[in-house]
Formats: C-alpha cells, structure tokens, sequence
C-alpha cells in the first residue's frame, strides 16, 4: 500500500502515541471504537469527526499489531490522512496489569447491578463508562 496514515491518540495527560506517515514504520489502516460500532480507517479516507466509546483501537506498525485500551473522546480523520483520537484515558495492552484490570471490571460489574432501582440516569452512564474502560483493558491485554 503506497498511502500511510499518521496516527496519534491524546490524553489530557499528554500523548501516548504517535506515528508520522512517512517513517520507515508507518500506519496502514487502524480500527476506532465508535459509538455506533468499529469505525476502520484507511488512506484516503473521507475527513469526518466521530465519537468514541471506550473499547481497544487496533492497528500495525510494520508487520507488528497493536492494541490500545481507550476511554470515551472523540476521533477526527483530516484530509490529509491524520487520525487524531482524543480521549479522556489510554492503555497500551502491553501495559495493562490483566488481573487488576479484571478486578477492576468485577468490581465495576457490580457497582451497575447495583444501580438498577437508582432514578439517576447519569450514575448509569458513569458506572457503564467505568465498566467499558476497564473491560476495553481486558480485552487489549489478551490482544497483546
């Protein structure tokens, strides 16, 4: 493939990616955690700005897949084929601490049951945010 993306994902903490198109080890297409569903990118892709939801961004690096938990942001594809994904929390799978993180989900799991008489749809919304996060980890460990 002759077209490469640059790809970037930022935190309020800072950024904990980037890859310039053009380098030796580029970005040939990558997978975003949209909020209707998984949102693939490639070159010369239609610019548009999207929510995100929190779940595993994927991509390669060479002939090296990735996976990077996400939390809930925002992704803008420009037209000069730059994916900036903005969001509120990142974990490369590498370093996510699987037991923990599995803890974590458990212990998020049941934070929600126990909102299910609650009258306060944005306690919901938190404790299901809360929940995807720590589940996206999972899930980008084992992909790791």
């Amino acid at each position: 493939m002759d077209e490469l993306l640059t790809l970037e994902i930022l935190t309020p903490s800072g950024p904990l990616l980037t890859v310039e198109a053009g380098e030796e080890l580029s970005v040939p297409g990558v997978e975003v955690p949209g909020l209707l569903g998984e949102l693939g990118v490639l070159p010369s892709h239609i610019p548009f700005v999207s929510p995100v939801r929190p779940g595993v961004v994927r991509f390669k690096v060479g002939d090296t897949s990735h996976r990077v938990a996400v939390g809930q942001g925002f992704v803008e594809i420009s037209n000069v084929g730059r994916v900036s994904i903005l969001v509120d929390r990142a974990e490369r799978g590498a370093d996510v601490d699987v037991a923990q993180a599995t803890a974590d989900a458990q212990a998020a799991e049941g934070e929600l049951a126990g909102l299910k008489d609650a009258i306060d749809d944005a306690e919901h919304t938190v404790a299901r945010e809360r929940l995807g996060w720590h589940q996206a980890r999972v899930r980008a460990a084992e992909g790791s």
